[in-house]
């Protein structure tokens, strides 16, 4: 019985001889592929490959998502109320949403954005009707316009058989989803259809028990909305779309296709739960203090295959067997005993670990149930059975994978294999006696087995195409290769396919019965598949917070950054990037930014998002300090840009925008808007930037507003709350005294800018009109400065009622901490107290910055 050949070419001389075992499958394979080269092949009758970006653009080239999506909305009294139901072809997780919505749907489009479905299923009722189209359809239609769009009748939306259907899938291990979408009628009518779809669809049905079911609910995670993440470029530049110069690009150091989903998740719907925060912390802290365990777990993380695929082997039953099948499910079975082989070495590198994380995923490796999928794998496959490189490595794999003696038929089927290949050795050594040319057997998966004759090299006589002999068939010349085939080794060629195949058949019997007694274990590999992700995203996250300039966020009831930088700009080689602080707690949250044009503003803003993200989602943050009040949601008005699809101007979407941030703001709700009210008339706009800046004052998100309206920095006279900030600029002067530019410091102070007519100080400096112009421009700005009507400044009465409030409220924030001992608070109450009759003798507005600052 021959043993498993290894396959690589060799060159084949007049004098060698032909052994039992054919030369070209002995010599040692090259070694096994990464996880990046490993890919299963899709499922029959998937169209997974043929979408290659979703949703709103390319907005990161290493996702590429393969899920089908089903929708149902309430109808009558229950509109507004959305279920979702999401299912990978390449993951057998069955993830379930449902929520309540507003009427522009943002929460639902915000969910389908972090999914990226490539086809979206609808009731049919009304789906296409132009007088009786839903609002959610609509809506559904023109954000995801590369998205299949497929309605179905209503039918078969049931939440009865959705439920019997997860009852009758799920894995044991998390058969207690059911206790919570019992009651979630739309999600189960939305998976009902999904599933049905699915296995029709993709001529598969799912295994007994096999798959899991996840219910995401919305109330542990930080929503953030789409035009949010476009905006702040969490994953797509606003510039230039192939740039990695994003959140995504900044944080990406996973080595899984896992980690790569589960890093994109947690950048769309970070963590709103401050232990589950600081359990990521912890464990990247006892990485970082680690090298060791760190560098360790990264050599074994980097070697796994993507888990979720090879899942979808015990899970995806096709209905109709193909050679295509027969193949997937013997490449999945290497890549499953590969996967189980690595499960030792790294339960050996996490032992000893402190933090609760890593030490939770170290006890879920213990699971005796690893051992008893190997045991079972290794009774049937090869010890050295591995995912190798290359179609034809992959192929000898496949044709070897089963042990010699499991099968009598499948062992003379393989022998006659190796005869068959000995004889086409046989025929190139006679080529090569007869033409007295050095020739070498080679083989893909285009040619099958086929003559090579190098022509590159030094000692290499050169061999020109037509000089070949006309024996030689079907020649093709590549720069140091010449490859032909002969009738004979055409004939032996076919006759190795057809061996092949039918070993091909036999080892499908054979995985068959192996997989069905591996299925009850299940669920390990499940959480085998978790704990891999969750270790790639820890490993990710700590190689970017090793670095000495990034600091460990803390989080309480307000946000303080102390030297705080843009992630981003921070990590891009260029100059020293300018840190700046920001502030913001219960009576101070509502800020305005004024300043020159290009002087940070926007920029400034975007860093505030981005660093409540990176610290909710356990990552370290670039500032010396760093304290975060966890977000319910994230909100921003930021850019300009027209809407021709839907006939909306840039006035209109950004009010339409602000009316949506307005209905859905929260308690502890992070906004951002850059100019508002820009869109039109300077009186027209600074009236709807004041007004709904009213409204937003009295709520008790934190606001930041970077405006050019000088009305708005008059909203910290009138509200306690208000603070007003300005980014330092100095006029450009020449030896003369004139204005011709400005200087720009990038840094954030209190209080309004001094600096006067900086946007035709700012074209000055680029000279991009004439001088008559200008100074035409200059002429008019004053002439309008001298007809502006003044607020009147607050009188003595407002002054005091606004420091009676802000005194109350720094007593609630003293009162709230507990890092205070009860000394330590009275001491502080006494400093206020003093510091209020103080500004109520003087007249004066109370300032206390630095007390309100360690709050």
């Amino acid at each position: 019985m021959p043993q498993r050949p290894r396959i690589e070419q060799r060159s084949v001389k007049a004098s060698s001889c032909i052994s039992s075992i054919p030369r070209v499958l002995q010599t040692p394979v090259r070694g096994s592929v990464s996880t990046a080269q490993y890919k299963t092949p899709k499922t029959p009758g998937s169209t997974a490959n043929s979408y290659s970006q979703y949703g709103r653009g390319d907005q990161d080239s290493t996702f590429q998502s393969c899920c089908i999506v089903a929708v149902l909305e309430g109808r009558g009294g229950a509109r507004g109320e959305v279920g979702l139901a999401v299912i990978a072809l390449d993951n057998p997780t069955l993830v379930l949403c449902q929520f309540s919505d507003s009427r522009t749907y943002t929460r639902t489009l915000t969910k389908l954005e972090l999914f990226r479905p490539m086809e979206i299923l609808i009731p049919l009722t009304g789906s296409f009707d132009p007088k009786a189209v839903s609002k959610l359809n609509q809506e559904i239609a023109e954000c995801f316009p590369r998205a299949k769009i497929t309605p179905l009748q209503r039918r078969y939306f049931s939440e009865v058989n959705g439920l019997q259907m997860v009852r009758n899938l799920c894995v044991p291990e998390y058969a207690t989803v059911e206790l919570q979408i019992k009651d979630k009628y739309y999600s189960l009518a939305a998976a009902s259809a999904l599933i049905k779809f699915v296995e029709h669809s993709q001529n598969t049905v799912y295994a007994p028990k096999s798959l899991k079911v996840e219910f995401q609910a919305s109330s542990n995670t930080t929503m953030i909305d789409a035009e949010t993440i476009k905006h702040v470029e969490l994953l797509t530049p606003m510039i230039n779309s192939k740039s990695n110069l994003t959140l995504f690009g900044i944080l990406h150091r996973c080595s899984t296709p896992g980690g790569i989903r589960h890093l994109r998740a947690n950048l769309f719907q970070p963590p709103a739960l401050v232990d589950v925060i600081n359990a990521r912390l912890d464990a990247i802290e006892e990485l970082i203090a680690n090298p060791g365990m760190f560098h360790s777990l990264q050599s074994v993380v980097s070697r796994f295959c993507d888990m979720d695929q090879l899942l979808s082997l015990c899970v995806i039953v096709p209905k109709t067997e193909t050679l295509a099948t027969f193949e997937q499910r013997l490449n999945n079975v290497i890549g499953l005993k590969h996967a189980l082989e690595l499960v030792e070495p790294l339960h050996s590198v996490l032992e000893g670990a402190e933090s609760k994380l890593l030490n939770d995923i170290y006890n879920s490796l213990e699971d005796l149930r690893f051992q008893y999928i190997m045991e079972r794998v290794c009774e049937i496959i090869q010890d050295d059975a591995k995912v190798q490189r290359g179609s034809a490595a992959m192929k000898l794999q496949r044709c070897f994978a089963i042990r010699n003696g499991v099968n009598g038929l499948l062992d003379v089927a393989r022998r006659t294999y190796c005869e068959i290949v000995d004889d086409i050795e046989g025929m190139v050594v006679q080529l090569a006696e007869e033409f007295e040319i050095p020739l070498r057997v080679g083989f893909n998966a285009s040619k099958g087995y086929h003559v090579q004759l190098a022509t590159g090299g030094k000692k290499v006589n050169p061999i020109q195409l037509k000089n070949l002999p006309k024996s030689f068939l079907r020649p093709q010349q590549t720069k140091n290769m010449i490859s032909f085939t002969t009738e004979e080794i055409i004939q032996a060629d076919q006759r190795s396919q057809e061996s092949l195949r039918e070993i091909t058949f036999m080892s499908n019997t054979i995985i068959q019965e192996l997989l069905g007694e591996v299925r009850d274990a299940i669920g390990s590999l499940y959480k085998l598949g978790e704990a891999v992700c969750s270790l790639d995203l820890l490993l990710a996250l700590t190689e970017v917070s090793m670095k000495d300039d990034y600091s460990r966020p803390q989080f309480g009831n307000s946000t303080v950054i102390k030297q705080g930088r843009h992630p981003i700009l921070d990590s891009m080689e260029r100059k020293e990037v300018v840190a700046n602080d920001t502030t913001a707690t219960i009576e101070s949250r509502f800020h305005v930014l004024t300043g020159a044009n290009m002087s940070g503003k926007s920029t400034y803003l975007k860093q505030i998002i981005l660093l409540q993200i990176m610290a909710q989602m356990g990552s370290f943050v670039p500032a010396n300090f760093a304290s975060f009040r966890i977000a319910d949601t994230i909100m921003s008005r930021i850019g300009t840009g027209d809407s021709i699809e839907s006939n909306a101007s840039t006035f209109m979407l950004e009010m339409r925008e602000m009316a949506y941030i307005l209905t859905t703001v929260g308690s502890t709700s992070l906004i951002v808007m850059d100019e508002l009210g820009r869109g039109t008339s300077t009186e027209e706009g600074t009236s709807l930037c004041w007004a709904i800046s009213e409204e937003l004052v009295k709520s008790t998100a934190f606001c930041f507003l970077a405006t050019h309206f000088p009305l708005m920095t008059k909203l910290e006279a009138m509200y306690c709350t208000a603070v007003s900030h300005h980014f330092l600029t100095q006029d450009r002067k020449n030896n003369s005294g004139d204005t011709i530019g400005l200087i720009y410091s990038y840094k954030l102070a209190k209080g309004t800018s001094q600096v006067h007519n900086y946007g035709i100080n700012l074209v000055k400096a680029t000279r991009t009109f004439s001088d008559d112009v200008i100074l035409r421009a200059e002429e008019i700005a004053q002439e309008l400065s001298m007809s502006k009507r003044v607020l009147p400044e607050p009188g003595p009465d407002e002054v005091r009622r606004m420091n009676s409030v802000k005194l109350v409220l720094r007593l609630m924030l003293i009162a709230k901490n507990d890092s205070l001992d009860l000394d330590s608070k009275i001491a502080h109450a006494k400093s206020l107290q003093q510091q209020f009759e103080e500004s109520e003798s003087e007249g004066e507005d109370c300032e206390s910055n630095h007390i309100s600052n360690e709050f």
